[in-house]
């Protein structure tokens, strides 16, 4: 087990001491860092994936750290509220956010929301996953090639789930229906959970939500996956086909989750944080519950600093570009 992070008293005053001598500010450089509760904020409501991923993540980091972390749910305008309240808190490690594709990349270019990248030091990323397109069972159509042609045929009838207005999964919906001409209705709800029980109560045929909260409806029938948006499949589900496969390369969409802190977090901060979130990341029975959803914890995706940074750019700039088409 990795050592916790925890200074002696008296160590942590002369630290401190030492680091508003330095600073000349009178900010501590985080030298007694975590030094109370800990907020990992979601931005979605509950039991959503960003939901259940956090609450995996907060039940391991008693091994590594003294002080707790909370997982606090604050759902609202597509990730926009939540994210907010954490670029507004102050910057000291102790108001996290839980980053995922929305309030990351679409969110703050689609509309003014009060804050952007720049509000944002991002720590760790955890993993990203292709997005799915998963329908009832009972739907007037068992394969992505037959959603296609009765969407085609019957514009704005099949209507799909998203957790909020440019919310997971709005983008990569809107894209497919203007590359492949096709009109669906579009349903926002208040995050990811209550999508996917919109589709489980049959409100609607068709959505977007991840393996980690789809599997089990997947694997039970009560939902089937069409298809993935990428070009490799998804091991949870191998019998998926994946856009690239049916023809349709350029319809690739990931969904990402990450952890960010408020963009002044001393560095040193930053630093204890990245060990922090790499420990959970490898630890054994985290792991077990990431794959217990469905989901996966590759080390090539596993992404910190400047790699990290890269990755976070480059897609800011795909969705960018994406919105620009979308709304021409």
């Amino acid at each position: 087990m990795t050592k916790k992070f925890k200074i002696p008293k008296i160590l942590a005053v002369t630290l401190t001491a030492l680091a508003v001598s330095f600073s000349g500010t009178g900010v501590a450089l985080g030298a007694d860092w975590p030094s109370r509760r800990i907020s990992l904020v979601v931005t979605f409501s509950a039991g959503g994936g960003s939901d259940l991923y956090s609450r995996a993540i907060v039940s391991v980091t008693p091994n590594y750290i003294d002080e707790p972390m909370v997982v606090v749910l604050k759902p609202g305008g597509s990730g926009a509220i939540g994210s907010k309240f954490v670029a507004d808190a102050k910057p000291d490690g102790h108001t996290l956010l839980f980053g995922f594709t929305d309030n990351m990349s679409v969110v703050w270019q689609a509309r003014d929301v009060g804050y952007t990248k720049d509000s944002f030091k991002a720590i760790v990323l955890f993993n990203s996953t292709p997005v799915p397109i998963n329908a009832r069972a009972d739907a007037p159509f068992t394969t992505f090639e037959e959603f296609v042609a009765y969407a085609k045929a019957n514009p704005m009838a099949v209507n799909y789930a998203s957790a909020g207005v440019w919310g997971y999964p709005h983008l990569p919906f809107e894209f497919l229906q203007k590359h492949l001409g096709i009109q669906l209705t579009h349903v926002p709800y208040q995050g990811g959970g209550p999508a996917l029980q919109a589709i489980l109560k049959g409100e609607v045929m068709v959505n977007g939500s991840g393996m980690t909260q789809t599997l089990p409806h997947i694997k039970a029938g009560t939902l089937r996956c069409l298809a993935v948006m990428s070009n490799v499949r998804n091991p949870t589900v191998p019998d998926c086909p994946t856009t690239a496969e049916l023809g349709y390369p350029e319809i690739s969409f990931s969904a990402y989750r990450a952890v960010l802190a408020p963009k002044d977090t001393p560095p040193e901060v930053v630093a204890k944080l990245e060990e922090l979130f790499t420990n959970v990341w490898k630890d054994k029975s985290f792991r077990r519950i990431i794959k217990k959803y469905g989901d996966d914890l590759p080390k090539e995706q596993f992404l910190t600093g400047e790699k990290l940074e890269e990755f976070w750019s480059a897609d800011v700039k795909k969705i960018g570009d994406l919105l620009k088409e979308i709304k021409k």
